[in-house]
């Protein structure tokens, strides 16, 4: 049984919706768990479900004609899926697929369009991610122009860390080499490196964060302007805005724990 009291719902997005949608959506969700490389969306059929991941990791990836694929994105207990809805279209971004294995809540889309259309302040809240989420990709185009593979592989450790439970995680060089766009030889002296500071410890497809403030150190800066970007759309309290219902309710979401 799931506590889905607004503070305990295990996605952030979710428990910042208005009462009002959380009493037509909670009742609604389904609950999964995906394992690594599960689809959500192929990038080709309609949107049937939004996705709330809650201990899940879910990537947005760009497929290549050869098979390659390379993230561009990633969703954790942050937000959802589907913000294509926010612009009124029906297909997704692109190829989405389960990260980190775990688990979500999906509610049917025509629901959530409909909440997202009857209530002013729900709506503003898919926006507000909508607009994290694509300085997220943006900052991305730029991340993997001017970064090493070294930052990049750092900055998508903390990515995972701040979704995940736990600083383990399921991880092997294989699948983060195709998350990065690099080979996996590469990933694997990078993760040597890391491991002989002390920073990580990595074995059997096993990833331990074992110095935070040190993988920090090795990141570039787009962690932190992605993040900043996160909390100050999403985490601090809203600008009232006027609309033909009235003003939209300020309030907080907690943020990520370190």
């Amino acid at each position: 049984m799931h506590d889905n009291t607004p503070q305990k719902l295990g996605n952030r997005l979710l428990a910042r919706f208005p009462r009002e949608a959380q009493e037509r959506l909670i009742p609604k969700l389904e609950y999964l768990t995906l394992v690594r490389r599960q689809v959500v969306y192929d990038g080709q059929a309609p949107i049937d479900f939004i996705y709330f991941p809650f201990t899940c990791v879910l990537s947005l990836v760009q497929l290549m004609e050869n098979g390659a694929m390379a993230e561009a994105a990633t969703i954790g207990n942050e937000g959802m899926t589907g913000i294509a809805l926010a612009m009124g279209q029906r297909l997704p971004l692109g190829c989405v697929i389960a990260q980190l294995p775990g688990e979500v809540a999906r509610v049917d889309v025509n629901l959530m369009q409909k909440i997202s259309e009857e209530i002013p302040d729900a709506r503003h809240m898919i926006q507000r991610f909508g607009l994290a989420f694509m300085h997220q990709l943006s900052q991305s185009t730029g991340c993997n122009q001017f970064h090493s593979i070294k930052q990049r592989c750092a900055r998508w450790l903390l990515t995972m860390r701040e979704r995940s439970p736990s600083d383990e995680m399921a991880l092997t060089h294989e699948f983060l080499g195709e998350m990065l766009g690099a080979r996996r030889a590469t990933i694997t002296l990078i993760i040597g490196d890391l491991q002989r500071a002390g920073i990580i410890r990595s074995s059997h497809g096993r990833l331990v964060i074992a110095d935070r403030a040190g993988l920090e150190a090795v990141s570039c800066e787009c962690y932190a302007a992605v993040r900043r970007k996160y909390e100050s759309l999403i985490s601090d309290p809203f600008t009232p805005v006027a609309t033909s219902h009235g003003e939209l309710k300020s309030g907080t979401l907690p943020r990520s724990r370190s």
